[in-house]
Parts: structure tokens; sequence; C-alpha cells
């Protein structure tokens, strides 16, 4: 959709009928040049900002900018500078017309912590470069996602213990509210009736009398 129209463009200022108006000629080879680089420059890649790795793979993301009003195909060629990142080197790109549009980044860490960087190039699908390189800073922090895990291991485990102590305090609290059984109403008695009659308090005489 670009390139028909370019290449039709090109073969107009070759012509031959620009031979006799050197002046008109080298206007329109310089409103040309102008417009394909702004065409160019409509398309490109937003310099993200400084990234922090925390963990030994993710998707890094990054936006490209669409400015034209048709969809372009496209190819994002990311370059490490050093062996201590695995990238995915070609990501396809469908931009969409007038927007920004996020690519996800694969990415592998060699190393547990370090400063790397990454140089992001857009490429047509026949793979003319557009635009120029962008630099990305990545700090590595891949051993954060190890201490992340060994911390919540430890706050679960903290927490499954309070709760077994909580609950055996209140069994506990529960077993010395609870109080001892009575004796029922069959139960027998250690109280020994006395064969006196209610109310009589003399003393027994002893003997018989003559």
């Amino acid at each position: 959709m670009i390139t028909a129209p370019e290449r039709a463009s090109i073969l107009q200022l070759l012509g031959n009928g620009w031979l006799s108006q050197p002046t008109q000629a080298a206007a329109a080879l310089s409103a040309h040049r102008t417009q394909t680089q702004q065409t160019l420059d409509a398309v490109a890649v937003v310099p993200p900002s400084d990234i922090t790795l925390a963990a030994t793979s993710a998707p890094l993301t990054f936006s490209v900018r669409n400015d034209l009003p048709w969809p372009v195909s496209l190819e994002l060629i990311a370059t490490p500078n050093d062996p201590r990142l695995i990238v995915q080197n070609t990501t396809p790109v469908e931009a969409g017309p007038s927007q920004s549009t996020r690519v996800q980044v694969p990415v592998q860490a060699r190393v547990g912590s370090g400063e790397s960087s990454l140089a992001l190039q857009l490429r047509s699908t026949s793979s003319v470069e557009i635009g120029g390189t962008v630099p990305v800073h990545v700090t590595v922090r891949a051993e954060w996602e190890s201490v992340g895990v060994a911390v919540m291991a430890t706050l679960i485990a903290a927490l499954i213990v309070v709760g077994i102590v909580r609950t055996v305090r209140k069994l506990r609290r529960r077993a010395a509210s609870t109080p001892a059984d009575e004796p029922g109403e069959g139960a027998p008695s250690n109280h020994t009736p006395s064969n006196d009659a209610p109310g009589d308090t003399s003393p027994k005489e002893e003997g018989t009398h003559a």
C-alpha cells in the first residue's frame, strides 16, 4: 500500500520531462524526499523507560506507533548487547492505523542479577530498516523471584502456625469453663438417717423400769 505509490512517484521524478525544467525538478525531488521521510517517521518504536526484569524469564512489552491511516505489517528486531539475556530476535507486528500497538518480546536471563541492554529495530517484511535503533536499558534482578517465593512460603507457614495455636487455646479455654458433672437424683447419699423421731430431744433410758 505504501511501496506502490512510492514507486510511481519515483518513476515520475525520473521522467525525461524534467530535463528541460531543472529548477522544478529539484523542487519536486526535495518535496518527494520530505514526504518520504515523513512517511517513514510515521511508524516507529516508542522509546521505553528503563526496565527491571525481576524474574528469570518474562515478556518485555514495547509500543510501536503508527500515524498512518492504514495498518502496517512490520517486524521488531531485538538484539541484546551481551549473552546474559536470551531474547526472541524477531517478533511480527501488525500495527493498526493511527494508534500504538503493544508488542511482547520473550526474554530469559542467564544470570541472577546484572545490567544489560537491548537494541530495538523496526523492519518491513522485506527486511528494510524503518527508523533508527532504539536502545533499552534492562536491569536484571532474577533473584527477587526466589526471594519473593521464600517470603510467601514463610508467611503462609506463620499463618498456619498461628491458626493452630489459636485453635488449641480456644479448646483449652472451653474445657476449663465446663462445670464438673453433678450427681443424679438416684445417686446414693452418704447421710445416715437417725432413729430418733423428729423433735425428740429427751435422752433414752437404759435398761427397764422395776
